[in-house]
């Protein structure tokens, strides 16, 4: 199941979800269990697992990483939703509480936990489905999640049932959970807070958005619905891949995001999920009474270490490998051609064996190329190489270009020390943690010789 071009739900790309819902008639075994007033057969530590990491690790083992990923079904751990709610959590909550994504409802869990308990349970999820909404197009997770917020009602002592009139079914409870895709759906309650953890595929871009087209985040676009649908001074948390915080093709959407509501957090989690390889941050907003018309800045957005006085572009320009090799056609002169795979790292190449025909931009030595493909647990996160051949080189576009003003080795030289340097590690790993360098990081690397 994929976000499409018309961002609706293409039934035949569903994953196989037989072994997960089987897991899930168990959780519901011992929620029906709870709301007809009996013991839940489970002891203390396994009715905690079933609200804190349980369901996540069954969608693991159940689930093919392929199918989680084409739908971005990567439930929110423990530690990531204390890290993300836990601020919001000191005190009582208040009013209603949405999540557009909400997967198994590991998020609407931690509010869980601070809503009013009566000893009826009907009396409590009576009140709790008034103040949890959710939305997702995979039932099969919002039965998960309906069973998950009973038995935690359960858990705090929400046990008795007074009056057959407070007697539910699992169907009845929480009517706000909804079996829609939120991007299209019409919302009908208004939340005071909006929290998500939404799926990161790629959804093209819907009419007349004004910070994106093209293939875009389904992310950016989730976070722009609720910005639609949220009340003033109404505040949204959400956990997004960091390549909206410091990814330059989304800067028009952090200005977007400015105009409509005050940044009050942004958090650099790390890494989601070691299966799901994206690094993380959170963001909490509070939206504006009426929209900005002046642009944010990027200060906001976690940049945390202030350039020196001096950056890597005031000694050199800095751009892209302009050969995309399996779509750029052998045609024009034929030059020396450097592939990432050729560039060896912290070495200066004097020659290059490798040729090809190309009609596009060449780069003419000296100059340092840095792979664009990084991690934050990569020793070097800009792994440099010297290119010193006497003749043009057409350059592969997984690769960045350093041109030193100057045009001589020597600065060369001095950008790879910079580039080195565990100063630049540092400063990267706060300015970005997605997996490509970007041209606008580069630009900004404090130059430390």
């Amino acid at each position: 199941m994929k976000l499409e071009r018309n961002n609706k739900i293409v039934q035949a790309d569903r994953p196989r979800m037989t072994d997960f819902e089987a897991y899930v008639r168990v959780l519901e075994s011992h929620a029906v269990a709870a709301l007809e007033g009996q013991k839940v057969c489970v002891d203390r530590q396994r009715l905690s697992r079933f609200l804190n990491g349980e369901t996540g690790a069954e969608l693991r083992r159940c689930v093919p990483l392929a199918d989680r990923q084409s739908i971005g079904a990567f439930f929110t751990g423990e530690s990531l939703r204390s890290r993300a709610i836990g601020p919001r959590l000191n005190g009582r909550v208040s009013g209603t509480i949405w999540d557009p994504a909400c997967g198994a409802g590991d998020l609407l869990l931690g509010y869980g936990e601070k809503l009013p308990i009566y000893p009826d349970i009907g009396q409590t999820l009576i009140d709790w489905g008034k103040r949890i909404g959710g939305n997702d197009t995979e039932e099969i997770f919002l039965r998960a999640a309906k069973a998950r917020l009973v038995l935690a009602a359960y858990s705090r002592g929400a046990r008795k049932i007074a009056t057959t009139k407070l007697k539910l079914s699992l169907d009845e409870v929480f009517p706000l959970l909804q079996c829609e895709n939120s991007l299209e759906a019409s919302l009908g309650f208004e939340p005071t807070e909006i929290v998500l953890n939404p799926p990161f595929v790629s959804i093209k871009a819907p009419e007349r958005c004004e910070w994106g087209s093209g293939n875009i985040s389904a992310a950016a676009q989730f976070v722009d619905s609720c910005l639609k649908v949220a009340k003033s001074g109404s505040r949204i948390i959400a956990i997004l891949p960091d390549v909206l915080r410091a990814g330059s093709r989304y800067g028009h959407w952090r200005k977007y995001i400015q105009e409509f509501a005050a940044i009050e957090r942004v958090d650099v989690y790390g890494s989601f999920d070691p299966q799901a390889d994206v690094d993380v941050f959170i963001l909490e907003l509070k939206v504006r009474e009426a929209r900005l018309t002046s642009t944010g800045s990027e200060e906001p957005w976690g940049v945390r270490h202030k350039p020196s006085s001096k950056k890597l572009a005031d000694y050199c320009t800095v751009a892209v490998g302009a050969v995309v090799p399996h779509r750029d056609k052998e045609i024009g002169l034929e030059y020396a051609y450097l592939h990432s795979r050729d560039a060896p790292p912290w070495e200066r190449i004097n020659s290059l064996s490798s040729r090809r025909k190309f009609a596009g931009t060449t780069f003419q030595p000296p100059f340092v190329v840095i792979r664009r493909t990084s991690s934050p647990s990569d020793k070097f996160r800009a792994l440099g190489t010297l290119v010193n051949c006497s003749e043009p080189v057409a350059v592969e576009n997984h690769l960045l270009i350093c041109k030193p003003h100057d045009g001589t080795v020597k600065t060369c030289k001095a950008i790879l020390e910079t580039l080195k340097s565990p100063a630049t590690n540092e400063w990267l790993n706060s300015r970005i943690r997605c997996r490509h360098l970007t041209v606008g990081a580069v630009r900004d690397i404090p130059w430390e010789t």
